[in-house]
């Protein structure tokens, strides 16, 4: 079992290294018919942010050391795609997230605050992901 220091890091990594996140530093093309999904895009990773910043503030308070981890390389090849495409990747990206933090929500079971905080990071990811699975389906019957 990981110690609970691994967990919240790679439950750290899971919001500061989202799609989401790296997409508002790369900054995608959105169509201004787009505009309230580009918001959307922005609000998410704002969220995913400050998740990562509550679980560094934990990781801090037990002594761990906050391991920011990497964007994937994958990403570089997505922001000058198609606004639909990238929904796509968004969805499945967020879905990738929710079932890690599921499995950081679950090796937590010793560590009850920190356990808390994974259900409450699972439960703001499964909004995300059903704000992302709506845009998807507007984009789609634009």
């Amino acid at each position: 079992m990981s110690s609970t220091i691994d967990v919240l890091n790679r439950l750290s990594v899971a919001h500061s290294r989202s799609l989401p996140v790296y997409l508002s530093y790369a900054g995608p093309w959105i169509p201004a018919s787009e505009g309230r999904s580009g918001e959307t895009l922005l609000q998410v990773a704002a969220d995913q942010k400050r998740m990562a910043d509550r679980i560094g503030a934990m990781l801090l308070d037990l002594g761990g050391t906050v391991d920011p981890g990497k964007f994937p390389l994958k990403y570089t090849a997505l922001h000058d795609l198609s606004y639909e495409y990238l929904l796509g990747k968004l969805v499945e990206n967020q879905r990738q997230t929710v079932r890690t933090i599921e499995s950081c929500a679950a090796d937590l079971t010793l560590a009850p605050l920190a356990r808390s905080l994974a259900e409450e990071a699972l439960g703001e990811a499964r909004g995300h992901l059903e704000i992302l699975e709506e845009l998807t389906g507007k984009a789609a019957r634009s």
